[in-house]
C-alpha cells in the first residue's frame, strides 16, 4: 500500500480496515505501529500471504511483476491512480466504495477546497522533485496542475512527467519549489520555498488541504531577476558548460589515443581498466554516505587502477594482456558491486543514474580547473614523450632493444592517464565512444605519426563533444538529454563512414 492510499484510508476514518502498511508510511502516528510489508513498489509476498489479506491495495506505479504474482497467487488486490488530479475524486469514491466506507461528505469536503479560485500571480516556478541532477514536475503532473490552481506559471509547459532541467532553464523561473529534501544549491540569487517534502510529492488529502496555505506563501514571496542579472547568470553557466565540453572531449580523446598506443590495441579506450566502474562504485558510496561523490569518485578509479595494475605485474613487469585482463575483471567486479547499492539506494539512485550517463550540466569551477591541469601535464608529457610511447606499440620487447625503458614509462603513462580519466569521470559521469572513435578518426585522416596525432586528437575531442552536447541540449524542446547517449548516436555511424572512406569501400 503505497503512503498516499494509508494517508487516505486513515483521512476516511478507516484504519481499522488495514491488516498492514509499507515501510514507507509513516503518517498519521498511528500507522507506525503497523506490521509492515516492504517497499510500497513491491512489497514482500511472504509477509502478505501470511497476512492473509482479504484485498491488497495498490497504486497504479507498483511493479508490474508484483502485480502478476499476486494474479498468479489468485490475491486480490484493486489499484487507483493517484498520479493524476484529473481523475482524483473519482479515485476516492472508487476506494472508498471498496472499503465499505461512508466518506462521500469528506470527499465533497476536499473537492471544495480544490475547486477554490484563485487569481494569477504571474510568477514562473520550477517544482524540483531531486536535485542532483535537477528534476522537474513538468506537464501532466499534479504537481504541476496543483500549482497551476494556485495562479502560478510552470516553466515546464510542454514536456509531460518529469523531465531533468539545466540551470539555463532554472533562471527562467522567478521562484524555486524545491521539494528535493535538500537545501538548495543549484542556482543563487533565485527566491526559494522549501515545503515539507512528505506532504507535496504525494497527492492526498493532506496536500489539498495545503492549498490556502502554499497559495499565501508564494503570494508574499517577492520573486524575479533583472534582466541584467538573468543575462548574466546564463553567460556564466553557458561558459561554464562549454569549457567542461571542450575539457572533457579533449582529454577522452587523448586517453584513448595514449592506451591504445601503449596497450598496442586498436580497441583500447579510456574506460578499459575499469577506472569508470571504481568511479561509479566510489560515486555511489558518496551518494549513500553523504560524502561529495567528486571525492568519492576519484578515490573509488584510483583504488580500482590500483587493482589492475597489482594484478597485471607479471615479474616485475606490466604485461599488456595482463592489464586488460585485469581491467576486464575489475569491471566486472564493479559492476556487481554497482547492482547491489542501487538494489538498496532507494530514491538516491537517481543521481547515479544520470551520472552513469554522462552530464556536463552539473560541474563546477574548480573541476573544470583540475581536468584543465591534469589534461595539460599529460599532454605535454605525451608530447614530451611521444617517440618512445609510438615505438611501444609495436612491441615491448622491440621498444627495449632501441633503448626505451618500457616498465618505467608504462608505469608513469599508465597513472597519469588513468588519473586523467578519473577526474573526467568523476566531474561528468561516464561518456562513451569519445575515446574509441577520435583516435582513429585522427588516424585514419592525417596518418600515424603520435606526435602530430596527440594535438589533432585533443582538437577534434573538444569539437566533437561540444557539438554533442549542444545537439543534447537542443534536439528536444524543455529536455536535455545526457551526452553520452548523443556521443554513441553519433559517433557509431559516424566512424563506419570514415572508416569505409579511408578504406576505399
Amino acid at each position: 500500500m503505497a503512503p498516499n492510499i494509508t494517508e487516505t484510508v486513515a483521512y476516511f476514518g478507516g484504519l481499522s480496515k488495514l491488516a498492514a502498511v509499507t515501510n514507507d508510511c509513516a503518517y498519521p502516528d498511528a500507522v507506525k505501529v503497523f506490521p509492515k510489508v516492504g517497499k510500497y513498489t513491491y512489497p514482500d509476498l511472504e509477509k502478505i500471504i501470511a497476512l492473509q489479506p482479504a484485498v491488497v491495495l495498490l497504486e497504479s506505479t507498483a511493479d508490474p511483476r508484483f502485480k502478476n504474482k499476486l494474479r498468479d497467487l489468485r490475491i486480490d488486490y484493486r489499484e487507483y491512480n493517484f498520479t493524476s488530479l484529473r481523475n482524483y475524486f473519482a479515485e476516492l469514491r472508487r476506494l472508498s466504495a471498496d472499503l465499505d466506507l461512508d466518506a462521500e461528505n469528506k470527499i465533497k469536503d476536499l473537492n471544495k477546497l480544490w475547486r477554490k479560485n484563485f487569481p494569477a500571480l504571474n510568477k514562473k516556478v520550477a517544482i524540483i522533485v531531486w536535485q542532483n541532477p535537477p528534476i522537474a514536475a513538468g506537464r501532466d503532473t499534479f504537481l504541476a496542475d496543483f500549482f497551476a490552481s494556485l495562479g502560478c506559471q510552470n516553466i515546464i509547459s510542454r514536456t509531460a512527467r518529469y523531465p531533468e532541467l539545466s540551470p539555463e532553464q532554472l533562471y527562467k523561473a522567478d521562484i524555486i519549489i524545491n521539494l528535493s529534501g535538500r537545501p538548495w544549491t543549484l542556482t543563487n540569487g533565485q527566491q526559494v520555498i522549501e515545503p515539507e517534502t512528505d506532504l507535496y510529492l504525494r497527492l492526498s488529502p493532506r496536500l489539498i488541504q495545503a492549498r490556502g496555505e502554499m497559495r499565501s506563501l508564494l503570494a508574499s514571496v517577492s520573486g524575479g531577476w533583472s534582466a541584467d542579472r538573468r543575462a548574466a547568470a546564463l553567460r556564466d553557466y553557458r561558459l561554464l558548460r562549454l569549457v567542461m565540453a571542450l575539457l572533457v572531449g579533449a582529454g577522452l580523446a587523448l586517453s584513448g589515443l595514449l592506451y591504445q598506443s601503449m596497450l598496442s590495441n586498436p580497441l583500447a579506450e579510456p574506460y578499459l581498466l575499469g577506472v569508470s566502474s571504481g568511479a561509479a562504485v566510489g560515486a555511489l558510496g558518496g551518494l549513500l554516505f553523504s560524502c561529495p561523490p567528486f571525492f568519492t569518485a576519484v578515490l573509488g578509479a584510483l583504488l580500482a587502477l590500483a587493482l589492475v595494475y597489482l594484478l597485471a605485474r607479471k615479474q616485475g613487469k606490466l604485461d599488456n594482456s595482463g592489464l586488460i585482463l585485469s581491467g576486464v575483471m575489475i569491471n566486472a567486479f564493479c559492476g556487481a558491486l554497482i547492482m547491489l547499492s542501487v538494489f538498496f539506494a532507494g530514491d538516491k539512485v537517481n543521481s547515479l543514474m544520470f551520472w552513469l550517463m554522462g552530464d556536463l550540466g552539473t560541474g563546477i569551477w574548480p573541476q573544470a580547473w583540475l581536468i584543465g591541469a591534469v589534461l595539460l601535464v599529460t599532454a605535454l608529457f605525451a608530447g614530451w614523450q611521444s617517440g618512445k610511447i609510438e615505438l611501444l606499440s609495436v612491441g615491448d620487447e622491440q621498444a627495449e632493444s632501441l633503448g626505451v625503458e618500457v616498465n618505467r614509462l608504462k608505469t608513469f603513462l599508465l597513472f597519469l592517464v588513468s588519473a586523467l580519466t578519473a577526474v573526467i569521470v568523476a566531474s561528468a559521469g561516464i561518456i562513451g565512444f569519445v575515446g574509441l572513435i577520435i583516435p582513429h578518426i585522427v588516424k585514419m585522416l592525417f596518418g600515424e605519426r603520435l606526435g602530430l596525432n596527440i594535438f589533432l586528437t585533443l582538437f577534434c575531442g573538444a569539437v566533437f563533444l561540444a557539438l554533442s552536447d549542444l545537439a543534447a541540449r537542443t534536439v528536444l524542446p524543455e529536455i536535455i538529454l545526457p551526452v553520452g547517449i548523443i556521443t554513441a548516436l553519433l559517433g557509431a555511424p559516424f566512424f563506419v563512414l570514415v572508416y569505409k572512406k579511408a578504406a576505399g569501400l
